[in-house]
């Protein structure tokens, strides 16, 4: 099979040649900068350019060799940095970074973001630390209804990184070019955090205080956030949607225990948002929806798949109720399950080799029957993880792929 026949059979929850797989295909399902150089290296390929396009988490795009090399079957479309700079990694590694990306010393020898509308840092990496972190409220001025509707125009633009600067008219040219001169299937990565998007911009504690004291404060941002999305997915879809195969969403939902807020909670303040905006997308294409969700989301599941949630990421199988046999079993015949091939919290960062292998062999087993899976390991490959166990990850599924 192609990769698109690949893929196309999977998502529709049928059995291909083998497994699909994935490593970058989505903003979520990548690697970073330092395992992916240390990666390259393990398999004998050339130094790479070493894009990092995801500054924040500090992830690479993955170069076409690497892919040709794992066998990977997706590529991603978006919005991207259009000029770049020379750069190091915090080992010292080469890289390019975004030319509009620019942090500042922190004077303690890590880095920060400040927001250029009044200062505040909103993005701080500890000298400790290979990515960056959210602190604080994106921009504190947004905190009532009127406040809301004040900033909309900064609201618009909250979900896409200052970084990106590429336009819509470019991201078309590339998409064609990769429909005509690959068979690998295209992923739209349009994130559309309204959950999320929401904490960011109020602040976590000051949200999770929103939605008990002031929920019709709260679900109006987050209803003013469908809305730009809404808007900005149009734009998006009018210049890709003749190409895409799915459309990448992400709002994490969940905990290491269990969903962030209450089921009912959820129901009544988010879901509504959710479907509008599942809703519109499945009026403009027929292309999947996937949803990045880290953590426990098992009692949201079958709200997803009543708005119309085809694909669930990451699979984090470390978290408690996401056991992937319990999942395949429960949900298999309604959700396709893209990712929990190898847990990234303590298997392939601390594991030995034959760890990763006997997880990979696990997993695979586990979500692959019937079709409705895709192989990645769960979120973005960490800096801690040696390029041996990364190598025993593929090794383990190619050895286990077919059907």
């Amino acid at each position: 099979m192609t990769s698109r026949e690949r893929v196309a059979a999977a998502l529709d929850h049928k059995e291909p040649d083998r497994v699909p797989l994935d490593l970058g295909g989505t903003h979520a399902t990548g690697i970073m900068g330092v395992a992916y150089n240390r990666f390259r290296a393990r398999l004998g390929l050339p130094p790479g350019e070493t894009r990092i396009f995801d500054p924040v988490q500090q992830v690479a795009r993955v170069e076409s060799d690497l892919l040709d090399d794992i066998g990977a079957d997706f590529l991603p479309v978006g919005v991207e940095p259009v000029n770049w700079r020379d750069a190091a990694l915090p080992d010292g590694s080469p890289c390019l970074l975004p030319e509009m990306w620019l942090p500042r010393d922190d004077g303690e020898g890590g880095e920060i973001i400040v927001n250029p509308l009044n200062n505040d840092v909103i993005l701080r990496r500890s000298p400790e630390s290979f990515h960056f972190t959210i602190v604080g409220p994106l921009i504190r001025e947004i905190d009532s209804p009127r406040a809301v509707d004040a900033y909309r125009d900064f609201i618009k633009i909250a979900d896409r990184p200052f970084y990106y600067d590429e336009k819509f008219d470019s991201v078309r040219a590339r998409a064609e070019r990769l429909r005509r001169e690959t068979d690998r299937s295209l992923v739209m990565c349009f994130s559309g955090h309204i959950f999320a998007g929401a904490q960011y911009i109020r602040g976590f504690e000051n949200f999770y205080s929103d939605l008990v004291l002031d929920p019709g404060f709260a679900s109006h941002l987050m209803g003013t956030l469908t809305d730009v999305f809404i808007e900005e997915f149009d734009e998006f879809i009018a210049a890709v949607g003749h190409c895409i195969d799915v459309v990448q969403l992400a709002d994490d939902l969940g905990s290491q225990r269990g969903p962030q807020i209450s089921v009912e909670m959820y129901r009544r303040l988010v879901k509504p948002h959710h479907a509008r905006l599942y809703r519109h997308i499945k009026s403009r294409t027929d292309a999947k929806i996937f949803l990045h969700s880290c953590g426990s989301v098992h009692d949201l599941i079958p709200d997803l798949i009543e708005i119309g949630l085809d694909i669930l990421n990451p699979v984090q199988v470390s978290a408690e109720k996401m056991d992937t046999a319990a999942l395949k079993k429960e949900f298999g015949s309604e959700l396709v399950f893209w990712g929990g091939g190898c847990d990234t919290q303590k298997v392939l960062p601390f594991g030995t080799p034959r760890q990763v292998e006997d997880e990979v062999k696990r997993r695979i087993a586990d979500l692959a029957p019937g079709g409705g899976f895709v192989f990645n390991q769960v979120h973005n490959i960490q800096c801690e993880a040696p390029p041996e166990n990364i190598e025993a990850m593929y090794r383990a599924f190619h050895e286990n792929c077919g059907y």
